[in-house]
């Protein structure tokens, strides 16, 4: 073989050497295709993921929200369901009670007079004299109605302050999902912000900025430092620790955000920076769209809903079967949630029961301190050994402080707050409520001083704007609902460009 190529050669020399030239003129400009093509895919993969990622981020914020909101629903149905399952006996004692002060056959301290305390009252009222057992009958039968009175006017208290504490944490749970008081939002409200500032960070961290730090030579001269010990550490640090404008935009991101949701230039967020590239110094853009989730069409149904309508009491029924609760407390919920159209109609009769009470104590109250102190000047004073006479005294007084402690409670009770009529039971949502996210990346790279090219002598390089977009579904079996409160919502992602 070395034979043959030896006798035919041509006595001529270098023609190896310009073949090697074009072929590495060819080599060369492949190289420079490769590597600026490849760079092109790593800014475009780069978007892409950070694309995919901001969306994903933005869906899982939107769905840790919606799950708390179903959390609350959750609690805001057992509250209301437990609230009408205590009312059942609550209201049960106070019929018992009303029943047995008009039958007149109960006396639970066992005073005279007791059993016949209203026959008494009326029979002996006119035929008051200065006779003493006429005029002890009518005190002791008067004391005797205060006491069934005042044992009426404690269930209603307790009936009150049920549906009171009921109400406030009713008021507190709703206001966690569909406050829109600015200074403390409801996680509904918060919803597009939340969405919109986790996308665009998440958008950012994985665009792939590269912002060069500043030349620490050219750091020094510009700010003057100086190393006062010479071990060159002191400026060193402070140079280290300097923040770059990409962290000072990270730090100021959420600070941008624009209360408009819609898929436009106000959404638009930016961040760019000057790099080396082949030379000369190149800008970087990224520009960062959302469509932030956004907030639910939402109705809160009240006590009067429930009560009026049997498809909510169906609705909260069967949540409550699935719910942590044993077999036995579920059935007692639910048997207070069956109860729940009675117990509306006998909560607005005791909002006029409470005033016509607190009116009749009042009274009571102060025949009550007139019977003492007459009873206590006659008797007890005229014959001073008579304690039975001192007793009745004691027990007028003792009476009239409960009649005139229950009407200061009554006083403190806010009986507008007593309307059971829009105290919250659960929050619905619209089945068509929107809850996708999406997210667009622009990624364009130009020369400095050129409006979208670089010259690298071979060729003029393009690099065209790239664009990367996905978009995400939070879903759940909940939907848009939120009830029943099945909290397993989560971000999933649609399709990607």
């Amino acid at each position: 073989m070395f034979s043959l190529f030896c006798n035919i050669r041509t006595g001529r020399k270098g023609q190896l050497a310009s073949l090697m030239t074009v072929f590495l003129i060819v080599f060369i400009i492949f190289a420079f295709l490769s590597v600026n093509l490849g760079r092109m895919a790593l800014h475009r993969t780069r978007s892409s993921n950070a694309a995919d990622a901001a969306v994903l981020a933005a869906g899982s914020s939107a769905s840790r929200l919606l799950n708390y909101m179903a959390a609350f629903n959750d609690l805001m149905a057992l509250n209301f369901s437990g609230l009408t399952f205590m009312l059942v006996p609550a209201f049960t004692a106070l019929i018992v009670d009303i029943v047995r002060l008009f039958e007149n056959s109960y006396d639970p301290c066992h005073m005279s007079g007791g059993p016949d305390a209203v026959d008494d009252i009326i029979a002996s009222f006119s035929a008051i004299t200065d006779d003493e057992t006429n005029y002890a009958t009518f005190a002791d039968g008067l004391l005797v109605v205060t006491e069934h009175v005042v044992i009426i006017g404690m269930d209603v208290a307790t009936i009150a302050f049920l549906v009171q504490g009921a109400r406030k944490i009713g008021d507190v749970l709703s206001a966690r999902i569909v406050s829109t008081d600015p200074d403390d939002p409801g996680m509904n409200m918060l919803l597009p912000e939340s969405t919109r500032d986790t996308a665009r960070q998440y958008a950012f961290i994985n665009a792939g900025i590269d912002e060069p730090r500043e030349d620490y030579d050219d750091w020094v001269l510009g700010t003057n430092a100086e190393d006062v010990d010479g071990d060159g550490d002191e400026d060193w640090d402070d140079y280290i620790r300097q923040e770059s404008d990409f962290s000072a935009f990270m730090r100021t991101l959420s600070n941008t955000n624009d209360a408009d949701s819609d898929f436009s230039a106000d959404n638009l967020v930016s961040f760019d920076w000057d790099d080396q590239r082949a030379g000369e110094i190149v800008n970087t853009q990224v520009d960062v769209y959302t469509t932030p989730t956004q907030s639910l069409d939402l109705t809160v149904e009240t006590y009067e809903d429930v009560a009026t309508e049997s498809g909510l009491r169906s609705l909260i029924g069967d949540a409550i079967t699935q719910s942590d609760s044993s077999w036995s407390m579920s059935q007692l919920f639910n048997l207070g949630l069956q109860m729940s159209p009675l117990s509306y109609l006998l909560l607005e009769l005791i909002i006029v029961l409470i005033e016509i009470i607190t009116a009749l104590l009042l009274i009571l109250a102060a025949v009550a301190v007139i019977i003492g102190v007459v009873y206590t000047i006659k008797y007890a004073i005229s014959y001073g050994s008579d304690v039975a006479s001192l007793q009745t005294a004691l027990k007028a007084y003792t009476y009239a402080g409960a009649a005139g402690g229950w009407y200061a409670g009554m006083a403190a009770l806010d009986t507008n707050e007593m309307d059971p009529g829009d105290l919250p039971a659960l929050v619905l949502g619209d089945e068509d409520n929107d809850l996708t996210n999406q997210v667009e990346i622009h990624r364009t790279t130009t020369p400095e001083d050129g409006p979208d090219s670089i010259d690298y002598g071979f060729w003029t390089m393009q690099y065209p704007q790239i664009r990367s977009g996905s978009e995400v579904l939070v879903s759940g079996s909940g939907g848009g609902l939120l009830f029943p409160p099945i909290t397993d919502y989560g971000a999933v992602i649609q399709q990607a460009w």
